[in-house]
Parts: structure tokens; sequence; C-alpha cells
């Protein structure tokens, strides 16, 4: 399979991912939890997942997985969302989809490479993974802020803060769960050769 046949193929697995978190989010377990739980419950976080999975492509691709998740997220947005679409709703897809690269990028200019650190081993990486998803959440939920207050809907920063370092964090947690059942699920039909 020659380099480019690699990138669409890269490209359509994570587009699939993507539109296929949104549907479970938006179809499936948004209906679910205001049928069946209060509307602003803590259980709403979960449908923050795919700010999970922006992170941990990100981790995976640098700076190639930023591209992935513009293409995958604009259109996946306007898939599901093209009733809402402006330029507010088309730069926050952009800076949700940039920040975690621009913050990995920041660590390792203060010295700390984040992706995929060397040396340590893979299942025990999740704490850089959660280091990242809390500072992404914070410079997120500022822009997302200061974009709310362009468009004149004015929102108390701090809980809009606290509500996305949370939902993002829940969003990480639920992928690397995921992410971890997937695992042994494989193992259990691939055993390894030991």
């Amino acid at each position: 399979m020659n380099q480019l046949s690699k990138e669409f193929f890269t490209l359509g697995w994570i587009g699939a991912l993507m539109i296929l978190a949104e549907y479970l989010c938006h179809f499936v377990l948004e209906p679910a939890s205001k049928s069946l739980i209060n509307e602003h419950s803590l259980v709403n976080l979960i449908l923050c997942f795919p700010k999970g999975i922006l992170i941990i492509i990100t981790w995976l691709y640098k700076a190639k997985g930023v591209m992935y998740l513009l293409i995958t997220g604009l259109i996946s947005q306007y898939v599901f969302h093209a009733d809402e679409m402006d330029i507010w709703f088309v730069s926050s897809i952009i800076i949700f989809s940039t920040m975690p690269f621009l913050i990995l990028e920041m660590f390792k200019a203060c010295g700390i490479d984040m992706y995929q650190m060397p040396g340590i081993a893979l299942r025990k990486q999740w704490r850089s993974i959660i280091l990242l998803t809390f500072v992404c959440a914070v410079f997120n939920a500022i822009f997302n802020a200061q974009i709310m207050a362009n468009k004149g809907v004015v929102q108390d920063t701090m809980i809009l803060i606290l509500n996305e370092v949370f939902a993002n964090i829940t969003g990480v947690v639920t992928c690397l769960i995921l992410i971890s059942i997937g695992a042994r699920i494989l193992l259990l039909f691939h055993p390894r050769n030991n």
C-alpha cells in the first residue's frame, strides 16, 4: 500500500470513528439521558467522548492528526449540525481540533515530549493523556467563552471552564476504557504467542 492510500485509509477510519461517536452521542445517548436522567446530570458529561477522540488521535498522529481531525470534524459536524453551521461554529471546530496539538507542542517546547513518551510503557502513559486533557479543556473553555461572548451569549466563565474540564476528562476516560475493552476482546480472539 503506497503512502497516499495509507493517508486516505487513516482519514477514513478516523472519519468513521468521529461520525460514529457523534451519532452515538446525539441520537442514542442524548435522548436516553434526557428521558431517564435530569438534563443537568453529571452522567451527561459522557456525551463529550468525541473530544476524547480528538485528544487521543492528536496524541497518536501529531501534526497529521490535526489535518485528519479538521477534515473529519467539519464533515461530521456538517452531517449532524448542518443547520447550525456559521462562522462561530466553524471557528470552534478549528479551535477544538488544533488545541491538543498546540498544547502538546507547548509541553514539548518546555522540555516534556508527551507524544507517546519513549521509555515509558504504553499502558502507563494515560497520565500524560489526562494532563493534556486538563490543559486543553481549560484553553478550550476560555476560547469557547470568547466565542460565546462574540455571539452575544454571556456565561459565567468559571462554570464553563469547570464543565469543560469535567466533560473532556470524562470523554477521554470513556475513550480509554473503550480502547482497553476493545484490546482485551481482541486479545481473546488473537492471543499473543509467548
